[in-house]
């Protein structure tokens, strides 16, 4: 087992990454304190659902709550950085949702 230490080190490397994308499962409240945090929710509303949001929706692609939220927030930060994704890059940004 590592020392706390370096546990938190790690962390803190990851979080100061401009747009992590972070299981909120696996991340404790401190680690984002004063840091912008988008969830779900911020994508998009009833009234105009984010296009991955429509997407998952037509595509009847549900997951449980926690795991459909992941994937559709963590293909929008891989679409802001690049718009049109290799097949492995979306399974690669993807890994951890499944």
């Amino acid at each position: 087992m590592e020392p706390l230490q370096t546990v938190f080190g790690k962390l803190n490397s990851v979080f100061s990454t401009p747009h992590a994308v972070l299981a909120s499962c696996d991340t404790p409240l401190w680690a984002v304190a004063g840091k912008s945090v988008t969830t779900i929710e911020g994508l998009g509303n009833l009234d105009a659902p984010h296009a991955l949001q429509r997407a998952f929706i037509a595509e009847q692609a549900a997951q449980c709550g926690y795991c459909a939220s992941g994937m559709i927030v963590t293909a929008a930060e891989l679409l802001s950085r690049n718009p049109n994704p290799s097949v492995t890059e979306i399974k690669q940004a993807l890994a951890r949702s499944f």
